[in-house]
């Protein structure tokens, strides 16, 4: 279907509106503390704005360096520095229009992240921009994603950096010639994606597949080319993560110091279910598969860890399938039929949706991970994925436009599918301020 550029952006504006209500809402009409570990994210703040240096993991303070202790102090820096900065233009830290006022701020980024997706997306499908709407407006009305950015919380930075790293790789990948320029800024948005939250990491593997994807568009596919994107990408990985992860090894004599110890899910490793006993580890298994294919699903698209009060996880991994698993299927199907094209020259938006897909597996691997570093977090473990949720969104939008060729078939496709997922975004909301309400404040 035929869309004006013009109309494209207009809508695009309607859609950011509301995702910035939706997010307004959850901002002024709930506590100004009220996500996960948010107070302590913001003491990450409060020991950079008032010690103007790094914090410290409990576990590690020294004597005299109280004041430095935050319970996040692993995670890496940047985000909480844009806050911090943010921060000194306003009131202290522990009043509540401040905390507000820095929820914005993650708002903020969020936007930022969807408006790159949308972009991305209008220029991936120049002759279909129907579809660039649909995967705008999957992420904007995805309860998670506008939870999560509206929160004091590192997820924001990350989800910022997920659409501007989809943006820059999408114009790397439509260049006639390889330009190594158009790598290293797809590289350093990644690397400072990593330094906002590490489970950007998930970006990774879609840099090496849109690299392989490139390279396999060039008619003699000589080393050299691969090399123009190789180190540039590489460089400010190794560069920025890489001095990260080099001074936590040199101060902490860890590479990534954990918060919690002792809340392993199965602290010798996963292998070691082959060693277990019969019953224990069929117990186990069991729990580890439904947390990986269930439990991180559902909190991938809505904070479960509230809603699981409100209705049953198969209902919700119904509706979850229901919304999902078409456009999911259309667009496997679609790549069987296609997958000698695929791999042999992807065009710029084949190479794309290609590198999604890893990026995808990986945020759910590491998920799953955090899950295996301290079972606490089974209960939301989705929360780890949502930062490759422009991902999602990309594959998503694919899939229907596959599923649903006929534009105008498809175009009231769309209205159903994403009507719903705005009509649950309206129910979390209104569920959280029921929660939040109920809970006595004397």
């Amino acid at each position: 279907m035929s869309i004006p550029a013009r109309l494209y952006w207009l809508t695009v504006a309607c859609i950011a509106v509301i995702y910035l209500a939706l997010g307004t809402l959850n901002t002024v009409r709930l506590p100004a503390i009220n996500g996960p570990d948010e107070g302590d994210h913001l003491q990450y703040v409060k020991v950079l704005r008032d010690q103007r240096q790094l914090p410290v993991l409990p576990r590690f303070v020294q004597p005299g360096q109280e004041a430095l202790s935050a319970e996040q102090a692993q995670h890496p820096p940047l985000y909480y520095a844009i806050l911090a900065v943010a921060s000194y233009a306003l009131p202290p830290l522990e009043t509540p229009f401040t905390q507000r006022a820095l929820k914005f701020v993650s708002l903020l980024m969020g936007l930022g992240g969807l408006w790159a997706l949308a972009l991305c997306a209008r220029r991936m499908w120049p002759e279909d921009l129907l579809t660039g709407l649909a995967a705008t407006a999957s992420l904007a009305f995805l309860p998670m994603f506008w939870v999560m950015t509206s929160l004091i919380n590192n997820s924001a930075g990350s989800l910022l950096a997920g659409g501007l790293a989809l943006l820059a790789l999408q114009k790397a990948l439509s260049d006639e010639q390889i330009r190594p320029g158009r790598w290293f800024w797809a590289g350093l948005v990644v690397a400072l994606g990593m330094m906002m939250k590490i489970t950007a990491a998930w970006l990774v593997p879609v840099l090496v597949v849109a690299i392989w994807a490139r390279w396999r568009r060039e008619p003699e596919r000589k080393w050299q080319q691969l090399w123009a994107m190789v180190w540039p990408v590489a460089l400010p990985l190794l560069v920025i993560v890489g001095g990260w992860l080099l001074r936590n090894l040199m101060c902490f004599s860890e590479i990534m110091p954990e918060r919690v110890l002792g809340r392993q899910y199965l602290p010798a490793g996963i292998f070691t279910l082959l060693f277990m006993e019969p019953a224990e580890a069929s117990f186990a298994g069991r729990l580890l598969l439904f947390v990986f294919f269930v439990t991180i699903p559902l909190s991938l698209v809505t904070p479960f860890w509230l809603l699981r009060t409100a209705m049953t996880h198969w209902l919700a991994y119904a509706a979850f399938l229901a919304y999902a698993l078409p456009a999911l299927l259309a667009l496997l199907v679609q790549g069987v039929r296609r997958r000698v094209e695929l791999l042999a020259q992807p065009s710029a938006r084949q190479g794309l949706l290609l590198a999604c897909l890893p990026g995808v597996l990986a945020a759910w691997v590491i998920a799953l991970t955090a899950v295996m570093h301290d079972w606490n977090t089974g209960l939301y473990a989705g929360r780890y994925m949502v930062d490759a949720a422009p991902a999602c969104a990309l594959l998503w939008a694919a899939g229907m436009q596959k599923l649903l060729p006929a534009p105008k078939t498809r175009l009231v496709g769309m209205i159903v599918w994403l009507g719903a997922l705005l009509a649950v975004s309206v129910w979390v909301h209104a569920f959280m301020f029921r929660f939040f309400a109920a809970i006595p404040t004397g």
